[in-house]
C-alpha cells in the first residue's frame, strides 16, 4: 500500500487512465482521483485505483468523495447509513434505495463495503477450554518419616466477557504413623463482566477434610466484582458479596449452617511469555458471629520449562479457620513446588 506523496501533475496524468465508471475523490489541492473507495478508518482512506493499485489518502487532505455504488458509512455523530454517498466539507448526502438523507455539521469517520464488517469490528474470541494439571510427591526418611502428596486440576473457559473456572485439589500427608492432612476440595467460579471494569460473580466450593473432621462442607457465594487495574500483563480485582455455608461432621456432631460476607482480592501478573505471579485472597466472616471467619491465601510464581507446555509452580497456601476444633490449629500452611502441564 502506497502513501499519497506524489505531485499534483503526476496524479493528474495517472488519473486519465482510470475507469470512467468509478468513485471520485477530490483532494484539498484540487487533485481528482478515480477508483474504488474500499475503506475509511482512523483518518485514512483506502482507494483502489487502476493506475497504482491500492493507495492511502489522509482524510484531512480530502475535500470531497462521491461514490457510484452504495457503501456503508459511520458519521461523526455515530449514525450508520448505507447508500450512494456524496461527501463535501459542508454536508453528507446518502441516497439509499428507498430514502434520501442530508446530514450537516458532521463528517464520515468510517466507510466500508456493504456485506463486510465495519473497520472497527472485533471478532469475538472463540471460547476454548484450557486445562492445567499438576502434582507433586515427596518422601522423607531418616530422622523423620514423612510422605506428602498434592494434586491440582483446573479447567478454564473464557472470553473477553465471561469466565468459567472449574478446579479440584487434593492434599494428603503423613508424618511417621500420624496423618497430618487429608483434604479434597472441588469448586466452580463464574464471572461475567459488564461495563468497563465491573462484573458479577457466583461461586461454589465443596470440601471433605478428614483431618479437620469435616465430612462435607459447601460454600456458595455471589456478588459484585471490580477491576481496579486491568491490563494484559497486570490485573487487580476485588470482590464483595454474600455467602452461605453448610457443614456436616465425621463424628456425627449436629450439622451447622452459617452465612456472612464474601470478600476477595486477586492479583495476576504475566511477564511477557517468561513467568507469571498471582496472589489470591478470600475471606468469609460470619454475620451471625463476628469472631467466626474462614480465610484462604495462595501466592505462587509460575515459570515455564523452556518452550514446552510444562511449568514449575512454587508457592505457599494458607487456610485459616477461627472456629477450628480445640485440638486443631487455626492456621494451616502448605509450601508447594509442583510440575504442571497446560493443555
Amino acid at each position: 500500500m502506497k502513501l499519497l506523496k506524489k505531485s499534483v501533475a503526476v496524479w493528474s496524468c495517472m488519473a486519465l487512465f482510470s475507469s470512467v465508471s468509478a468513485d471520485t475523490v477530490t483532494t484539498s489541492n484540487g487533485v481528482v482521483l478515480k477508483g474504488k473507495v474500499k475503506k475509511i478508518h482512523n483518518g485514512v482512506m483506502t482507494l483502489d485505483t487502476e493506475f497504482a493499485g491500492e493507495i492511502s489518502v489522509k482524510m484531512d487532505k480530502v475535500k470531497s468523495i462521491k461514490t457510484d455504488d452504495p457503501v456503508s458509512i459511520e458519521t461523526g455523530d455515530k449514525q450508520r447509513l448505507t447508500g450512494v454517498v456524496n461527501v463535501t466539507e459542508e454536508k453528507v448526502l446518502v441516497n439509499a434505495e428507498h430514502a434520501f438523507s442530508e446530514l450537516r455539521n458532521t463528517a464520515v469517520d468510517m466507510l466500508w463495503l456493504p456485506g463486510e464488517f465495519s473497520p472497527d469490528y472485533i471478532a469475538p474470541v472463540k471460547k476454548e477450554w484450557k486445562f492445567t494439571a499438576s502434582g507433586d510427591w515427596t518422601k522423607k526418611t531418616g530422622n523423620t518419616d514423612e510422605d506428602t502428596i498434592g494434586v491440582d486440576f483446573t479447567g478454564i473457559l473464557a472470553d473477553d466477557v465471561e469466565t468459567l473456572k472449574l478446579y479440584m485439589r487434593y492434599y494428603w500427608s503423613k508424618t511417621g504413623n500420624v496423618e497430618t492432612d487429608d483434604e479434597l476440595i472441588g469448586g466452580i467460579d463464574y464471572e461475567k463482566r459488564f461495563g468497563k471494569r465491573s462484573s458479577w460473580y457466583a461461586r461454589g466450593e465443596f470440601e471433605k477434610d478428614e483431618f479437620e473432621g469435616i465430612d462435607f462442607r459447601s460454600t456458595l457465594a455471589a456478588g459484585y466484582g471490580y477491576y481496579f487495574y486491568m491490563k494484559e500483563e497486570l490485573k487487580l480485582r476485588g470482590r464483595i458479596g454474600g455467602f452461605t455455608r453448610y457443614e456436616s461432621y465425621i463424628d456425627n456432631t449436629e450439622s451447622s449452617d452459617s452465612y456472612g460476607v464474601d470478600l476477595g482480592l486477586r492479583l495476576d501478573y504475566q511477564h511477557k511469555d517468561q513467568w507469571g505471579w498471582y496472589t489470591d485472597l478470600v475471606a468469609s466472616p460470619s454475620i451471625e458471629d463476628i469472631e467466626e471467619c474462614r480465610a484462604t491465601h495462595e501466592s505462587a510464581v509460575v515459570v515455564p520449562v523452556g518452550t514446552t507446555d510444562w511449568y514449575i509452580r512454587l508457592g505457599v497456601r494458607h487456610e485459616y479457620n477461627s472456629a477450628a476444633p480445640g485440638d486443631k490449629d487455626h492456621l494451616d500452611t502448605t509450601y508447594f513446588s509442583r510440575l504442571e502441564i497446560n493443555f
